[in-house]
Parts: C-alpha cells; sequence; structure tokens
C-alpha cells in the first residue's frame, strides 16, 4: 500500500520518520505541585525553533495571557533561541517553562562553545528582548548556556476603570 505522498505507507517508516525529525515534548502535572511544568527539547537548528515558539505560545494562551502577551513571549522566545543557537555547539535546545504567581518563566538552555554570554547587554538582541520580556537572566558556566525570559499576565484589576470606560 502507497500512502498519498507516494512513499510506502508502513508503520516502520512513519517511525524512522519520526525518530529523525523528533522533538521530545514533556508535560508534568502533579498534585503535590502548584505550578505547571512544559519541557521541550529539540535538535539544535533552525528548522526546530517553531516547535519552541508553538509551544510557549500554546502554554502562555492556556495561562490567561492576552494575545499581545502570547505574540511578545513567542518573539521572544524565538529570539533568544536563535543567540543561543549562534553560540549552539550541541545537538539540543532545551526549553522549560513554568507557571509562577505572577506569570511564566521560560527557562532556554543549551552546550556552547565557550563561557561568554550568548547575549551582549549593549546588543540589538538585547533591547528587542527588553522590549519583549519582563525580566531577562543570562547564565554561562561549564560550557553551558541558561537565557531565562519572565512574563507577567495583565492584571485587569490594576487598572484604573475611568480609563478602561474612556473617562478622562
Amino acid at each position: 500500500m502507497r500512502s498519498r505522498y507516494g512513499g510506502p505507507s508502513t508503520s516502520a517508516s512513519l517511525v524512522s520518520a519520526y525518530r529523525r525529525h523528533s522533538a521530545a515534548i514533556h508535560f508534568e502535572k502533579d498534585s503535590n505541585v502548584p505550578f505547571d511544568l512544559v519541557t521541550v527539547t529539540v535538535p539544535a537548528t533552525a528548522n526546530h525553533l517553531a516547535i519552541l515558539r508553538t509551544a510557549v505560545g500554546g502554554f502562555a494562551a492556556r495561562d490567561q495571557f492576552t494575545l499581545d502577551q502570547v505574540d511578545d513571549l513567542r518573539m521572544a522566545v524565538e529570539e533568544a533561541a536563535v543567540q543561543l543557537l549562534r553560540h549552539s555547539r550541541g545537538e539540543r535546545i532545551t526549553m522549560e517553562v513554568v507557571t509562577t504567581d505572577e506569570g511564566v518563566e521560560v527557562r532556554l538552555s543549551g552546550n556552547v562553545a565557550d563561557d561568554d554570554p550568548v547575549i551582549d547587554e549593549s546588543s540589538f538582541s538585547w533591547t528587542i528582548l527588553r522590549a519583549l520580556a519582563d525580566d531577562i537572566r543570562i547564565e554561562s558556566a561549564n560550557q553551558q548556556a541558561l537565557i531565562v525570559l519572565a512574563k507577567h499576565r495583565l492584571v485587569i484589576d490594576d487598572l484604573d476603570p475611568d480609563r478602561l470606560q474612556g473617562g478622562s
């Protein structure tokens, strides 16, 4: 039997294709843990950054973020992952997304060639990340780099009610 794409339609070929191009996604929800944690590990290639964007976007959308905040977080993860990818010497990039009291924290990590920061604070990338994320932290040690991005939920109660109704 052949698939509609012309190739053999066997489960062995599908499993083989999956193993070559797969990303590992792990969702952890434990009644003893007050927050959700999602871990996504992808090959360190530009083709797999869309998986990171999609995962963090879905997580944030489910966690009561506005559409603008979801887009900001997706773009921040993409920018951070690109910078990590530029310095990567490993085969994988790992992203952990965890809920916090204020919102969400995203931790991107990977093996790098040296312990220099993967993002210079005077760079355009740093400026972009500062505009998109509420908090940023970058660590490099033992040829491992970690980029931590935090995004806080918009709390409607904090807004002035007159401003919401168009008052002056």
